[in-house]
């Protein structure tokens, strides 16, 4: 290998800490190079990166998004239209534009 042991030991917290940086490509290149060539030259960090890089791609299989219940999407968009109408009938008995004329807040359809 050519590379003094100790000097391997010194980066290895280093190493450690980024190691989820790395995996997401959010180093800036020499980071990132420094991290590339001390995985391929240390078992140990290159075992925790390979290690991490395991646990994420389980965890990204395992969790699947799943459509909110239509029975959900009903009771939130009464909620929002009940509030709507609410804020509209207190903008009229003050006299004040209320916060939906200020913010265009689209209407949630029905499926």
């Amino acid at each position: 290998m050519g590379t003094d042991a100790s000097a391997l030991e010194d980066i290895c917290p280093f190493v450690r800490e980024r190691v989820n940086a790395f995996l997401d490509h959010e180093l800036d290149e020499p980071t990132a190079d420094l991290v590339r060539q001390h995985l391929a030259e240390c078992e140990d960090c290159a075992d925790e990166a390979a290690t991490w890089d395991l646990i994420r791609s389980v965890l990204k299989r395992a969790y699947r998004p799943s459509p909110a219940p239509p029975s959900l999407i009903e009771r939130v968009t009464a909620q929002i239209h009940a509030a709507e109408k609410a804020e509209a009938a207190a903008s009229a008995a003050s006299g004040s534009p209320g916060v939906s004329s200020a913010v265009d807040v689209p209407s949630a359809s029905r499926s």
